[in-house]
């Protein structure tokens, strides 16, 4: 018997100190990143649509930051975007060390900073490792609450498409499915001990996350002389699975290929490319009849994914069929600018706003809309949402924008008039507006024999407001008085307004 329970011993004792390794695997590797991830503090002010002269109040948010670039912290650009102040604060300790910005880019939704005063002992630098295919397993980290990392178990259930969290610029993000909330906050995804993405945003029980090619790219070219952002194609296509569109395009000899649609003037590609050309190659790649490509690891997706590994300021060749005729097509491509945007869709900025009477009229633009909340693509006014969805891309250089009455701050002076809030502010005084520059110059030129108003015209329904240059100092010091605005704020003045 005693003989029996010896074997027995002998068999188990190992399978008991593999399961036992096993299970301790993940505390002891989060043991092992501590040095390398830390918690972030950043102290943020964001604007007051409702109010532009002035921001919300002051709130602190906890995210998680990563040691790169011999002892520098990269952190969401989400992170940095209003913040007045960092901190970075190493896994369980409790001393905060300020930073100072390297490199923000709001359209890869990263940051780089060093230290300003001191820093953490024992920082190492975390290790990168490569893209993840579709099914592969990673683990989380998350330290936003405790003061230790807690690991959790992911697969990878695909890659998607998605615009950044501060612009609209589509790169290609990770999709983990993860039924608890409260990820989103730059949470390190890790295999085999390397960095292989980090968490950006959650909607329900979806995770998205930027793959570690595009942190590593963001790194490397915030370390050189010469950052090379993100590039811009510029085009739009649909599919071109109808045959009676391939006739009509004379390509029903060829199976792939996409339909261009339209091109911004902004393209590089601008003066070459067509509208009812058809581009079945970009940079030697294949483009199919559904404008997806095979990628080696997430299998079918759109071939702007392939945008994310093209640097601005690099060649790219496109082929295009034009009646029938094949076409290479090769220019150096551009950046992307949100803000050359009609409705610019850069998150968190000041608002660019005039106030003429008690009507606040702003700029329209992407965090204008958020500011009706997490369902603001609900709730936005759909005037709005119209714009932003089909007339967004750039006019003139950028140089036109989407003006809105945003709000009427009432007094006797403007009465008649607080119904007409979220309008579009198309004309002043006769003259075609397009941007607050524009806008003020037209108040400077009262209509003919109409000297003593301005007339502001407005869409939809092409109403009117009308009101009196007459006492508009006094009017301004009476909103600033009853509303609390400050001197700084942006009124119209008055240099030019008639007696």
């Amino acid at each position: 018997m005693m003989c029996f329970i010896r074997r027995l011993r002998f068999v188990f004792m190992p399978l008991v100190l593999i399961l036992a390794s096993f299970v301790l695997s993940p505390r002891a590797s989060a043991a092992n990143l501590e040095s390398s991830i830390i918690k972030i503090y950043s102290y943020i002010q964001r604007p007051d649509y409702d109010s532009p002269w002035t921001t919300k109040q002051s709130e602190r948010l906890t995210h998680m930051g990563l040691i790169v670039g011999d002892g520098k912290v990269l952190v969401s650009a989400y992170a940095a975007r209003s913040a007045k102040h960092l901190e970075a604060e190493k896994i369980g300790e409790s001393k905060r060390f300020p930073l100072k910005l390297i490199r923000m880019d709001p359209v890869a939704n990263l940051a780089l900073f060093e230290f300003s005063e001191g820093k953490p002992e024992g920082l190492e630098d975390i290790t990168f490792g490569e893209d993840l295919e579709i099914g592969a397993n990673c683990t989380v980290y998350q330290a936003i609450e405790g003061e230790s990392l807690v690991a959790r178990a992911l697969r990878l259930r695909e890659v998607q498409m998605q615009a950044g969290v501060l612009t609209s610029y589509q790169m290609p993000q990770y999709v983990f499915e993860i039924r608890k909330p409260g990820y989103g906050w730059f949470e390190p995804m890790i295999r085999n001990g390397k960095l292989v993405g980090s968490a950006i945003s959650q909607s329900g029980s979806n995770v998205f996350a930027l793959p570690v090619s595009l942190i590593k790219r963001f790194v490397k070219e915030s370390l050189s002389d010469n950052y090379r952002g993100f590039p811009e194609l510029g085009i739009s296509f649909s599919n071109l699975l109808s045959p009676a569109l391939r006739k009509f395009g004379k390509a029903d000899d060829y199976d792939d290929g996409v339909w261009i649609q339209d091109i911004k003037e902004t393209s590089a590609f601008a003066k070459v490319l067509k509208k009812g050309d058809i581009l079945y190659e970009l940079n030697g790649i294949p483009v199919s009849a559904r404008g997806s490509y095979e990628h080696p690891l997430w299998g079918r997706i759109s071939i702007t994914a392939k945008l994310s590994e093209i640097y601005a300021g690099d060649k790219v060749e496109l082929k295009v069929l034009r009646q029938g005729r094949d076409e290479i097509l090769t220019e150096n491509i551009g950046p992307y600018n949100p803000d050359l945007e009609r409705i610019p869709s850069v998150i968190d900025e000041p608002p660019k706003y005039m106030i003429f009477g008690g009507l606040v009229i702003q700029e329209l633009t992407e965090g204008l809309m958020q500011s009706w909340g997490t369902n603001w693509r609900k709730r936005a006014p759909l005037a709005y949402l119209y714009e932003d969805a089909f007339y967004s891309w750039p006019v003139r250089g950028g140089e036109t924008k989407v003006l809105v009455l945003q709000r009427v701050l009432p007094l006797d002076y403007n009465k008649g008039y607080h119904s007409m809030e979220d309008s579009f502010v198309t004309a002043v005084n006769g003259i075609p507006v397009t941007n607050l520059t524009e806008m003020s110059a037209a108040l400077d030129r009262p209509e003919k024999g109409k000297e003593q108003f301005a007339r502001f015209q407005l869409d939809p329904g092409h109403e009117e407001i009308i009101l009196s240059y007459k006492g508009i100092d006094k009017i301004h010091g009476q909103l600033r008085q009853r509303y609390g605005i400050p001197k700084t704020a942006k009124f119209w003045e008055t240099s030019k307004a008639p007696d």
